[in-house]
């Protein structure tokens, strides 16, 4: 019995060519689990994990999160979120989550332009309008005569600012939960002294925090 292994340039393209394959007779195909590893990048560290959960939601079924943390500086987290997904389709470069731009990468990823999410081209060379009311291509804000979409959620008719799972302090502000105190840094000794991280902080840490 002869064997192929079979990979598409996306998860559309996937989905598509394991229909039309089951549909050859005499040929079982056995698909991969669709599940990947997604990397998130550039969301605040006090956004919850249910927000980045929802948010990838709408592309698929989220069976795993993780936040890394810095191999020299334990209980010190990266920014980083890892999240499984079993994808139904395909994610953009980039997607809005409670008023943030995060930067989506995972294997296989179609590539996509930063600022209307089409493929085709870079956001440098975009020749589309993108509506930042409804998020729709094809026209600007002031010639938008559609329903305001939320950006973090995609419901129809709240702003972001008013979704249920809004940011640290949206919620700090309307009192659903209370401010945690963080005491002030005041040299570089502070940070190489803390018990959490008894060896030398990364020196991209130490110039962002104390340039002058």
């Amino acid at each position: 019995m002869n064997c192929f292994d079979v990979r598409f340039t996306s998860e559309a393209a996937r989905v598509r060519g394991v229909h039309v394959l089951e549909g050859v007779g005499g040929l079982k195909v056995t698909p991969y689990d669709s599940s990947v590893w997604v990397i998130v990048l550039h969301l605040p560290l006090d956004m919850s994990q249910q927000v980045v959960v929802r948010t990838l939601g709408r592309f698929g079924k989220v069976t795993g999160y993780e936040e890394p943390e810095f191999l020299e500086c334990k209980g010190v987290r990266t920014g980083t979120r890892r999240v499984t997904v079993e994808l139904k389709s395909d994610i953009p470069s980039t997607l809005w989550a409670n008023g943030h731009r995060a930067h989506i990468a995972y294997p296989g990823q179609p590539r996509t332009c930063w600022r209307c999410g089409l493929e085709g081209h870079e956001a440098g060379l975009c020749p589309n309008k993108r509506c930042s009311r409804c998020l729709q291509v094809g026209h600007t804000l002031a010639e938008c005569k559609g329903d305001i979409v939320c950006n973090s959620c995609g419901k129809t008719g709240q702003l972001a600012s008013l979704c249920k799972d809004r940011s640290y302090a949206a919620r700090v502000a309307t009192g659903v939960v209370e401010a945690v105190p963080v005491p002030p840094l005041t040299s570089a000794s502070d940070i190489l002294s803390s018990p959490q991280c008894p060896t030398l902080a990364p020196q991209w840490m130490l110039c962002s925090l104390f340039r002058v």
